[in-house]
């Protein structure tokens, strides 16, 4: 699948797609993005992206939208118990994508969360992973082998 016309990723199997109008519901950020799941194995993915202004793209550094990104995750998830567990980094395609890993509570069902960034040029991909705690680790590997398998074209 190709993202952005600039990022090349290997669904998973098993894994399904969301419709744009779904799939709009379930990212963080305003912007473009997919949505991939998988009912079976509890694991939700998303990659979003967007371009930022030349004004904006100037002042923000990504270390200011990795805090931006982890402020409104946390302020967002107040209501289901969210915690921080900390800094996390993954390779994207051979790029260094950083952020904070977390956990909830949503419908009585203890969840493990990671959301990270990586900013090209003027575009910043946003990358967010959703499964339950019970799932976490191989759930988790197949997120990594998502990441690291993918290849920017441009």
């Amino acid at each position: 699948m190709l993202l952005n016309n600039t990022l090349q990723i290997n669904v998973p199997e098993g894994f399904q797609t969301m419709d744009p109008e779904a799939a709009s519901a379930k990212l963080i950020e305003k912007g473009e993005g997919v949505c991939l799941s998988n009912p079976d194995r509890h694991i939700l993915m998303t990659i979003g992206w967007k371009t930022l202004g030349r004004f904006t793209g100037f002042l923000l550094k990504e270390k200011d939208l990795e805090n931006n990104m982890e402020s409104s995750i946390l302020n967002a998830m107040k209501p289901f118990q969210c915690h921080n567990d900390g800094p996390c980094t993954q390779n994207v395609g051979g790029q260094e994508a950083r952020g904070f890993c977390y956990h909830y509570i949503a419908q009585d069902t203890e969840m493990s969360a990671a959301s990270i960034l990586l900013r090209r040029e003027k575009t910043v991909y946003y990358f967010h992973l959703y499964t339950r705690t019970a799932l976490v680790q191989e759930n988790t590997a197949l997120w990594e082998e998502l990441l690291t398998t993918a290849r920017w074209i441009a």
